[in-house]
């Protein structure tokens, strides 16, 4: 049960813990950047006793998502 309580206080404290990705800089060179990377998984298990059927999996989700810009002169 000990477990149980502390994988709880992870999972809600993890959001807080974590920081966005500030603006991307511009570099002299003049590129800018900017992006997200996003991961998700997720869990269905069912017992013997459920009786309306279903199996059990395990799926994820993995999404990069960015932004190169290049801007030359004003």
């Amino acid at each position: 049960m000990k477990h149980f309580y502390f994988l709880s206080a992870f999972m809600l404290l993890l959001p807080l813990l974590s920081t966005a990705q500030e603006e991307g800089e511009e570099d002299p060179d003049g590129w800018k950047t900017s992006g997200k990377i996003q991961i998700l998984f997720n869990q269905s298990a069912f017992n013997a006793e459920w009786t309306g059927g279903g199996t059990t999996n395990i799926s994820g989700n993995f999404l990069l998502d960015y932004d190169f810009s290049y801007k030359k002169g004003p």
